[in-house]
């Protein structure tokens, strides 16, 4: 509880400053100790060892357990109080010091009951959250109402056959059968009349009403429990104001000091007594605060000068720590368990027994299709493997190959030396045929060759195409010469070359955007198994999004529980809240706080628990802490909406 040990580490700091107070008054700082006999000093360098360790050095340092604060005060040297040869100097200096470790003794009681208290209200109230939930729909009221029936049903068979038993003690042992069937008529014609049978019916109508009626009776108890816990809370935060006002007198002995810690110890100890079974919170305040002036009295008498002592605080301490905290958390815990939520086996009878009953015909029929779901898990495993295989690593390998410039990755629609071979065949029987008729007597030379070989490169069959037009006049003749044969066969060539320059671009074209195309492939593979990815993790992981959600939820509710605690608040004539008032905001407080802590981070979260600081100050009055709340709001609202 980060807010008790702000407020417990503040009340140390200032006693450990009256502490400096005492020692600058002595003549050296081993004066006390090298003076005296053995013993003494021991037990002295004993008392200032107690005041160190039951010091609080930091607000991140948490406060120390019941059973070792009750270890560390067991060792109080009593003899020191008690030593009658000591100087008064001395004696001055001790009782100093026996006070001081004393009041951080009663700090650290103060934190260990402030934090119980803090647990059981929080405990409290999400039980009545429980309750208002079941109370808010009539489908939750119903299910309370099947879960609680073998109870009931319980309780009503014990009560009759409890009555049973004392109707057949008071009724004579020897009975007429004329007497019994009597008996036997009326009850069949009771049962038989409508009547009964309308009664019946009203009473299987009014079990739902009876059920809220329970639960808001519960609801009712609750809430007694938690104003009554806020309002020890409030007299305990009261009694840190009063402390901490009260350090500022030069020695611990000082009567404010000492009247301090005595109040605080009685309040504490008049608490715990009174505080789960007292009336109302104001009963309660009135009595608490009765109770400690009477105390109060009583030991300012000469009869009880052993209550102004020390030792009476360590006793008191002692008494607190082994009897009453203990005893107050047994009780508590009792009432919250008997108002709270039933217990897991009533809440979950009805789907354990139907679990139970079913497991048989549930562990047949995994039996008798054994072999089917072995089969059908086999085949969703080696869909995965297969998918995975071809869908991602697969097309990942292409893919870096094609990144790599490796040549069994590369797209292509033909072979690379296909055109080569064409075109070179088309050039030879081009030539050929231009040599076997050429359109003159003479012989062509090595010059003219060339320039046709060169024309035909370029697509130029003009030589073969005024041959076939030629022999197209006469088609007869030129089918029985072959000119016509070769002409046509040529054509077919050089359309065969065109087409496979036409696909050569679009194989340039595609190996042009080879990668492109690669994570083209590899997206669907990637996409899938992201999407799996994603939805296992929401479902088997931990919800990162949702629970930073839930979070951001519950840091509004907690500021709007704040801010309702201020707004209905009924302040006292001096503008300050009252003890059950402060009491609430300092559980509101302290939630609003555990849950911006697992939001905010560094310097975000100080600047939050400076205005919590602000917050709890009841000395600003309502209508400032109100405008904290404000500034809460406004300020951190990035991590709120």
């Amino acid at each position: 509880m980060i807010i008790i040990n702000r407020h417990i580490h503040h009340l140390s700091a200032e006693l450990d400053r009256v502490q400096q107070k005492v020692n600058d008054g002595l003549p050296s700082p081993t004066h006390i100790l090298s003076e005296y006999p053995y013993e003494t000093s021991k037990d002295i360098a004993t008392l200032l060892k107690l005041i160190q360790s039951l010091s609080v050095q930091s607000v991140s340092q948490p406060l120390l357990r019941a059973a070792q604060v009750r270890a560390l005060i067991s060792k109080f040297p009593h003899s020191l109080l008690k030593g009658k040869e000591l100087p008064d100097e001395t004696v001055a200096y001790v009782l100093d010091m026996s006070w001081i470790m004393a009041a951080k003794a009663f700090l650290q009681v103060l934190g260990i009951t402030f934090n119980v208290l803090l647990e059981h209200t929080h405990s409290i109230g999400e039980e009545a959250l429980y309750w208002a939930d079941v109370s808010g729909s009539n489908w939750y009221t119903g299910a309370y109402a099947v879960q609680t029936t073998p109870g009931r049903l319980w309780h009503f068979l014990r009560r009759s056959l409890l009555h049973m038993e004392e109707d057949g003690i008071r009724k004579s042992v020897n009975q007429t059968a004329s007497v019994s069937w009597a008996r036997f008529y009326n009850i069949v014609h009771q049962c038989l009349d409508p009547r009964a049978m309308l009664s019946l019916r009203a009473r299987l109508l009014s079990s739902f009403t009876a059920n809220r009626s329970e639960i808001r009776q519960k609801c009712k108890a609750l809430g007694a429990m938690r104003m009554r816990n806020a309002s020890g809370i409030g007299l305990l935060m009261s009694q840190c104001s009063l402390l901490k006002t009260k350090i500022n007198s030069e020695f611990a002995t000082d009567d404010r000091l000492r009247d301090a810690v005595f109040r605080g110890v009685l309040t504490l100890k008049v608490l715990l007594q009174r505080v789960v079974h007292e009336g109302t919170e104001y009963e309660l305040e009135e009595r608490v605060i009765t109770a400690v002036e009477r105390e109060i009295v009583r030991s300012q008498s000469e009869i009880a000068k052993f209550l102004q002592t020390p030792e009476y605080v360590i006793e008191q301490l002692f008494n607190i720590l082994d009897e009453l905290l203990p005893d107050y958390s047994a009780s508590s815990r009792r009432a919250i368990s008997h108002h709270g939520r039933p217990s897991c086996l009533v809440r979950y009878w009805l789907p354990l027994s139907v679990g139970v009953l079913s497991t048989s015909t549930f562990l047949r029929l995994l039996s008798s299709r054994q072999h089917e779901l072995i089969r059908w898990i086999s085949d969703i495993g080696l869909t995965a493997c297969e998918f995975w295989g071809n869908w991602v690593v697969e097309p990942t390998r292409r893919l870096i190959g094609t990144i790599r410039h490796d040549e069994k990755s590369e797209i292509a629609l033909m072979s690379k030396n296909s055109l080569e071979a064409d075109r070179a065949s088309l050039e030879r029987m081009v030539l050929d045929f231009v040599l076997d008729r050429p359109e003159s007597e003479k012989e062509l030379g090595a010059k003219q060759i060339d320039t046709i070989t060169a024309r035909i490169r370029e697509g130029d069959l003009t030589p073969v195409l005024r041959a076939y037009e030629k022999d197209l006049r006469k088609p007869f003749i030129g089918t029985v010469r072959g000119d016509l044969v070769r002409a046509l066969l040529i054509q077919i060539q050089k359309t065969k070359v065109d087409v496979e320059i036409a696909i050569g671009g679009i194989d340039s074209l595609l190996k042009s955007q080879e990668l492109v195309f690669g994570f083209v492939s590899l997206t669907p593979g990637i996409m899938v198994t992201y999407a799996f990815l994603r939805w296992a993790f929401g479902v088997f992981g931990n919800r990162k999004g949702l629970q930073v959600g839930r979070r951001k939820h519950e840091l509004r509710h907690a500021l709007r529980d704040v801010d309702r605690t201020l707004t209905l608040s009924t302040p006292t004539d001096s503008g300050v809240l009252t003890y059950k008032d402060h009491g609430l905001l300092v559980c509101g407080a302290d939630i609003l706080l555990q849950k911006a802590a697992t939001i905010l981070r560094g310097a975000d979260l100080r600047d939050f628990q400076e205005d919590i600081g602000d917050l709890l100050d009841i000395h600003i009055g309502t209508q400032r802490q109100t405008q904290v709340v404000s500034r809460i709001g406004w300020v951190y609202s990035r991590w709120i909406k």
